[in-house]
């Protein structure tokens, strides 16, 4: 077991370990590890394997690693939308989180890049619950170097998807658009 630079040998591992707040993971009392720099992390959710359940920052319920970025990706049936509410949220940052306020925040989206139909979040209020607009959706956390905070906790679940039923007048403006733009060409 590696102990870190600060303590001597493994039995004063306990002790020491105990005066560390910054991202070093912990285990047994004793550091065996801090992360590098730009920790990067991700991880995969398919309802094909498990339908609901919890995910949470690195290192939850202590602190989590400074200099940071988690991935949770949501993959669910053709059918499916991913439900998110978070139990526990502590992550620092002044809305709207930006770098310019050296903020830690969680960002949300659709789409394997980021869109902005979600705002980011910072601070000690929990988002509402957030909803996924198809079978895809991603969450990501990222941290700085500069604050720590206990980060978060949320659970997720995939749904069908209810199928919206068109009126009549909305099946017939459908209809006339689609005659407009093949009459077009």
């Amino acid at each position: 077991m590696a102990v870190s630079p600060k303590v001597k040998n493994r039995e004063e591992c306990a002790v020491a370990s105990h005066h560390h707040r910054s991202g070093e993971r912990v285990a047994c009392g004793c550091i065996l590890y801090a992360p590098p720099s730009a920790f990067l992390c991700t991880f995969i959710y398919n309802s094909s394997e498990v339908s609901n359940g919890t995910f949470s920052t690195p290192n939850y319920p202590g602190v989590y690693p400074r200099d940071t970025e988690c991935h949770y990706l949501f993959y669910g049936r053709s059918n499916e939308k991913i439900y998110i509410e978070f139990a526990y949220f502590d992550v620092e940052g002044v809305p709207p989180c930006l770098s310019d306020t050296a903020s830690d925040y969680v960002e949300f989206s659709n789409f394997r890049t980021v869109d902005r139909k979600i705002p980011r979040h910072c601070g000690n209020l929990r988002p509402t619950k957030i909803e996924s607009d198809a079978d895809f959706f991603r969450v990501s956390f990222k941290s700085n170097d500069k604050f720590d905070g206990t980060g978060f906790e949320a659970f997720y679940q995939f749904r069908n998807n209810p199928v919206h039923r068109s009126s009549p007048a909305t099946a017939l403006l459908s209809l006339v658009l689609l005659w407009l733009l093949v009459a077009d060409h």
